[in-house]
C-alpha cells in the first residue's frame, strides 16, 4: 500500500469521524486517527527508526483525528514526532522538550509525567501540550516499551 493511499485513507476516515459534533465522534476520530497514524508511521520509518515513527504516528494521528478542525502543518507534526521520540528515549521525569514552528506560530512541548511498570514492561505517562492559534490542547498518553525496544501507545486521554 503506498504512502499516498494511506494518507488519503487517513484523511477520509478522520473526516467521517468528525462529521458529528458529539463527544463520541471525537473519541472515534481519536481512535481512528491513532490507528491511521500508526500505519503511516510504520510505513515512514526504516530500520531502527521504524519503531519511533510508529509510536509517534499513533500519538500524532490521535491528535489529528480528535481535532481535525484545527490547523496543524506537516512541519508541526515533524516537531511533535521528534520531541516525542526524545521523551521516549530519555529517562528523566519532568524534562520538557519544547518546539516552536516559526512558519505557523504553533508551539508546544512533550514531557514524561511519570514512569511505572505494567506487567514487567517499562511504561511512561507522557504529557503533550500543543498551542495552535492561541488554543492550548493537553494530551496525556501511556506508552510501554516492548521486548524489541519499540514503544506502544496503550492509552490516550485528553
Amino acid at each position: 500500500m503506498s504512502i499516498r493511499i494511506i494518507i488519503i485513507y487517513f484523511l477520509f476516515i478522520t473526516y467521517l469521524a468528525s462529521c458529528s459534533n458529539t463527544q463520541d465522534s471525537k473519541k472515534i476520530g481519536q481512535v481512528l486517527g491513532a490507528i491511521s497514524g500508526t500505519i503511516i508511521g510504520s510505513k515512514l520509518g526504516k530500520g531502527a527508526g521504524k519503531n519511533f515513527y510508529t509510536a509517534s504516528g499513533a500519538i500524532v494521528g490521535s491528535i489529528i483525528g480528535k481535532n481535525l478542525g484545527e490547523i496543524i502543518s506537516k512541519t508541526d507534526i515533524d516537531y511533535i514526532s521528534s520531541k516525542t521520540g526524545e521523551v521516549l528515549n530519555d529517562n528523566e521525569i519532568g524534562k520538557k522538550y519544547s518546539w516552536k514552528n516559526s512558519e505557523t506560530g504553533n508551539s508546544g512541548y512533550v514531557k514524561t509525567e511519570r514512569k511505572f511498570k505494567n506487567q514487567n514492561q517499562n511504561c511512561k505517562e507522557i504529557k503533550q501540550v500543543i498551542k495552535i492559534k492561541e488554543k492550548i490542547k493537553e494530551i496525556y498518553s501511556t506508552a510501554c516499551e516492548q521486548s524489541d525496544g519499540s514503544w506502544r501507545i496503550s492509552k490516550l486521554d485528553k
